[in-house]
């Protein structure tokens, strides 16, 4: 599944830091949790916000879950992050502040982001989705392999 031409807001759902946390929309809490619990860190873990199924459309149906990898560009850069969280429905293109950062994006939440010119492939089915939610290691390694997948079969 690919979205294409949508921005990226920087999130900040999750942060635990002052920088985060100076957003006035930020939520403590992220849809996707660490194994013991805890919101995952929008400033240190790259993730998307995904919508809440709204209006008959569920990207669920699709094989997109929480931990899906995806692979977003954003002029010349590509960074691989996971489905973590859950937004408004009908929002489509919110990513956090690690997401921002690795792209070249303005990473603050209150005056950040883009508003075109980005490109989600989201990988879905069990393959695509890793084991940890704040592995970033893992979503990088599932990510190029499910990006090179199309290139071999030929």
């Amino acid at each position: 599944m690919t979205l294409s031409g949508c921005g990226v807001g920087a999130g900040a759902d999750g942060g635990r830091t002052r920088a985060c946390r100076a957003d006035p929309s930020c939520l403590p809490d992220t849809s996707a949790t660490t194994p013991t619990g805890a919101a995952r860190d929008a400033e240190t873990v790259p993730f998307i916000v995904v919508p809440l199924p709204r209006n008959g459309v569920d990207d669920r149906r699709a094989g997109l879950q929480q931990g899906s990898v995806t692979m977003v560009l954003y002029r010349g850069r590509m960074a691989y992050a996971v489905f973590g969280d859950e937004g408004p429905g009908g929002i489509i293109g919110e990513g956090s502040y690690a997401l921002a950062s690795a792209l070249g994006i303005n990473p603050d939440p209150s005056v950040g982001g883009v508003d075109a010119s980005v490109t989600f492939v989201l990988f879905i089915g069990g393959a695509s989705v890793v084991m940890r939610n704040e592995d970033h290691a893992e979503a990088v390694r599932i990510g190029t392999e499910r990006a090179t997948q199309p290139l071999l079969s030929n």
